[in-house]
């Protein structure tokens, strides 16, 4: 599911970032630490640099490919199977302003910074 939002938001790499609870496993997937994983997806956008079109055009992606708007516009859901189960992912777009935290301090040994403004949310 990643994988997939990464390679349909291919032309704004430059201007989001994953936070959330997949940041462990893709910062800290040395083996040391057994993830246990994640049903949602939270993508935050540089605000400054990603307006209106760019968000109607992101939007106008995912649901083009299988993803349904939540009834809150920066919440979608798509139906995928795992290990012959269906379940509901939840991808959030988080405005990359929305906190002001520099630096987290994860699983009591690992410090993650933050980009900017935006810190790393698990």
């Amino acid at each position: 599911m990643l994988l997939e939002l990464v390679r349909l938001l291919g032309s704004y790499r430059n201007d989001i970032v994953v936070v959330g609870g997949w940041v462990p496993e893709l910062l800290l997937s040395q083996g040391r630490l057994q993830y246990i994983g994640s049903t949602d997806v939270d993508i935050a956008f540089n605000h400054r640099t990603i307006q209106d079109p760019g968000y109607k055009t992101i939007q106008e992606l995912l649901l083009t490919r299988g993803y349904r708007q939540g009834r809150q516009p920066f919440i979608f859901y798509r139906h995928v199977m795992v290990n012959d189960r269906e379940i509901v992912v939840q991808v959030d777009f988080r405005d990359g302003n929305i906190q002001e935290l520099v630096l987290l301090t994860v699983l009591k040994e690992y410090r993650i910074c933050a980009r900017g403004k935006l810190a790393v949310a698990i």
